[in-house]
């Protein structure tokens, strides 16, 4: 197994006034993945994965009086490699299979405005409109919309040029944010976001692997789109302790999973063994920290759930009776607890508990 993940940034940052700049930032990141076996010359394989996006951001900051405006726009071009097979040495009798690149662009402008109405109240409001287009070169086979998708009820197969777009999403990201301060030493926060995803994890495992599939949204995927509430209360105590706790709720609209004894690797109709699901995520977090002077600690304990449905009507499109089932990153329970202490400025002990 081998990962590589390649990263260059430019960011270019000017300064009209006093009171706003802007800042200009290109990058790019090559992320590339492979297994490989070279332990029987004659079934020797490679098996790579790769991910490409590069992405440009125009962001303006502007300080006015109890105002801070930040605006701006992006766009990012993403090319997926969702896999390729190939002999791993000359002796190799694989076959190669090359999956075709996927390529999408992402572009998105936003206003956000953090507002101290008084000393004891500030509002943090933003919106932000995406969009999702997805470019060829690419073949997209259509199916019977009676039947299940299969290779047996393709009816048609379209073909797109390279830098045709044929198929687009988009919509509004909203966030609204209420920041109460009850006293010098304790405040009250109340937060909704709205968030769209383009790329998804296939994987059907619950921990990181490298046959995990990367896939971007496409003429039948659909982005994922989720909303959270969270609220949440911070007290400043003596000797320095901080304690908070925030509670949460967040409903996720086009999660994917997939039919059973899906192979997901090399899978290049993958779209006939997605399915549809929509997804829920609650829980409670709890802290309670000390981060001044020579002996630092904290403890941390969250309950939480993430539980999937399915949404389909055919028989092979619906898990667990069509009833909540848990997510493979479903953790009810999660405690965390850290120590440190400061001998000089040179040296300190750490430990951690989880």
């Amino acid at each position: 197994y081998s990962y590589d993940n390649n990263i260059a940034s430019l960011r270019w940052r000017h300064f009209f006034s006093g009171s706003l700049f802007s800042q200009i930032t290109l990058n790019n990141s090559n992320y590339r993945y492979n297994i490989s076996s070279s332990d029987n010359p004659e079934e020797a394989f490679i098996m790579s994965h790769s991910i490409n996006s590069t992405s440009e951001k125009i962001d303006f900051n502007w300080f006015l009086g109890r105002n801070e405006f930040n605006f701006g726009t992006d766009i990012i071009r993403y090319s997926v490699l969702p896999g390729k097979y190939m002999p791993e040495n000359d002796s190799s009798l694989v076959v190669p299979d090359i999956i075709d690149r996927e390529h999408a662009y992402e572009a998105g402008i936003y206003f956000d405005d953090k507002f101290i109405v008084t000393d004891y109240f500030s509002i943090n409001a933003g919106a932000r409109y995406s969009s999702y287009l997805v470019s060829g070169p690419g073949k997209v086979f259509i199916y019977d919309p009676d039947q299940t998708r299969s290779i047996l009820s393709v009816i048609d197969t379209m073909s797109y040029r390279t830098g045709r777009i044929y198929k687009t999403y988009g919509g509004p990201e909203l966030r609204l944010s209420f920041n109460f301060k009850l006293s010098p030493k304790s405040s009250f926060k109340v937060n909704y976001n709205r968030t769209r995803q383009y790329l998804h994890l296939l994987s059907n495992s619950t921990s990181i692997s490298p046959s995990d599939t990367w896939k971007l949204s496409d003429y039948y995927l659909k982005p994922q789109t989720g909303d959270q509430y969270a609220v949440g209360f911070y007290k400043s105590l003596p000797k320095g302790i901080e304690a908070s706790a925030e509670i949460y709720y967040k409903s996720i609209k086009n999660i994917v999973d997939y039919k059973g004894g899906t192979k997901l690797v090399m899978n290049s109709s993958i779209e006939r063994d997605l399915i549809e699901a929509r997804g829920k995520a609650y829980g409670i977090e709890l802290m309670i920290r000390k981060q001044e002077g020579m002996y630092n600690w904290s403890i941390g304990y969250t309950y939480s759930r993430a539980l999937l449905q399915t949404t389909g009507e055919r028989a092979d499109e619906i898990i667990n009776r069509g009833e909540w089932f848990p997510a493979n990153y479903d953790k009810p329970h999660d405690l965390t607890a850290t120590f440190s202490y400061l001998f000089s400025r040179r040296l300190i002990f750490s430990a951690n508990y989880v």
